[in-house]
């Protein structure tokens, strides 16, 4: 199981920068992101780019539920702009909506199941799909369940059953459908563990951090009863592990959890750090290697995690080689000091011998596209932005010109009485 959180709910505004900070220092594995249909296109350009670097931050997977829709719209349309508004961003999965059995949210006396069954047959997007949840509180909650769940098992239209848990009486779970708790509120998320067992992954809904409410959601912003009880849950129950991480073999948690930690530390993907080290050391903190003499150098030596060469870097302690920590740190700077240059993660482990090797793994496990490509994909969206205003201020003048005729008529027929 994957242990998430969910972003405060934005719709007009940037994240504030605590927010994100508080995010990326307790490391979930999924982060859900509330994605509107009247939100104006600038402000979803800033927000990207706020995704973009939480991605690069902690690697994390996303899940994006669209809001703001409605049985009025049409599903095809609403398929057709969530591609366009997901472009550029990572691959994730998808919930066209939210509890339409509640009042507040529009959908009562409508047939959002065959809603749901035109959007999964238009979709067809390189994200999975999550049915919405539904609220536990109004009935006939596991009659709806079953038809949510058919559009997943009988119907293989959407890839996992939404679910939201208040409590331990509520259902997880249908047969074998499979299942993502997308919202878990009413406790700490590690007294919730044996409620969302066996689902793909569980996020933890937050509110607004300036405005909690106790017991339903969290204030993430200093808030160090919360950030313990996550920690504690992504340790005993959603531990993080390497098995799904193709060709990498299973990483020593000691290794992974260091890697981790020192990454969020210094901003480096943590990721990026795991494939460097697996490729130079497999990962052994003790490991050495000896570089023959050439004809411009002396026998070297490689040492320890990252396969430090202490002649070509003079200024590393080789009597602190053997620490897995201080070898980690060393490496970031390294990394660092060439990121800050370029901000291509690419161009940052070229001091490695094994860099492209490193480099594919990291893409297989993340996708993450290049730098260029973000840079382009952001200049685009600025282009677009800046056209939209150009447009809306070309409306406005012929607007205004329009009123400037009508004007000058009514005064003519004025003069005319």
């Amino acid at each position: 199981m994957k242990a998430g959180l969910t972003l405060p709910n934005r719709t007009w505004e940037l994240w504030a920068e605590e927010e994100i900070q508080a995010i990326i220092a307790l490391r979930p594995e999924v982060v859900q992101v509330l994605v509107f249909h009247q939100q104006p296109d600038f402000i979803w350009a800033g927000q990207k780019r706020q995704l973009l670097v939480l991605f690069q931050s902690t690697g994390c997977e996303f899940e994006y539920r669209l809001c703001g829709i409605g049985p009025s719209d049409d599903p095809q349309h609403i398929a057709d702009w969530a591609k366009v508004k997901l472009h550029g961003l990572p691959v994730g999965k998808v919930i066209p909506g939210n509890e339409f059995t509640h009042p507040v949210e529009g959908w009562i006396g409508s047939d959002w199941v065959a809603w749901l069954r035109r959007f999964g047959t238009a979709w067809n997007g390189e994200h999975e799909l999550i049915t919405p949840a539904l609220s536990p509180n109004f009935e006939p909650y596991l009659d709806d369940m079953e038809k949510m769940a058919a559009l997943v098992w009988e119907e293989q239209l959407y890839d996992y059953l939404g679910v939201h848990v208040y409590s331990n009486d509520h259902i997880v779970g249908l047969g074998n459908v499979p299942v993502c708790v997308t919202e878990c509120n009413g406790d700490l998320p590690e007294r919730v563990f044996e409620w969302v067992k066996g689902s793909e992954e569980a996020i933890w809904f937050s509110s607004k951090w300036i405005d909690p409410d106790p017991g339903y959601h969290w204030d993430l912003i200093g808030n160090d009863e919360f950030s313990a009880s996550f920690k504690r849950w992504e340790e005993e129950v959603a531990m993080p592990d390497t098995k799904h991480l193709e060709g990498a073999g299973e990483c020593p948690m000691e290794i992974f959890t260091l890697l981790q930690e020192i990454g969020t530390q210094y901003g480096v993907p943590y990721l990026l750090l795991l494939a460097v080290s697996f490729c130079e050391s497999s990962w052994q903190a003790d490991a050495i290697n000896v570089n023959p003499a050439s004809f411009d150098t002396n026998e070297t030596r490689d040492y320890g995690l990252f396969q430090i060469n202490g002649y070509w870097h003079p200024d590393f302690n080789l009597g602190l080689w053997p620490d897995a920590r201080y070898n980690t740190q060393y490496a970031c700077d390294l990394m660092l000091s060439r990121y800050h240059q370029t901000e291509d993660w690419h161009d940052a482990i070229q001091p490695w011998a094994t860099r492209e090797k490193a480099w594919d793994l990291y893409q297989s496990w993340t996708g993450e596209p290049s730098i260029e490509a973000l840079k382009a994909r952001i200049q685009f969206l600025e282009q677009e932005n800046a056209t939209l205003k150009n447009r809306v201020a070309a409306q406005q003048a012929f607007l205004a010109k329009v009123q400037q005729g009508i004007d000058e008529l009514a005064a003519l027929i004025r003069l005319n009485l």
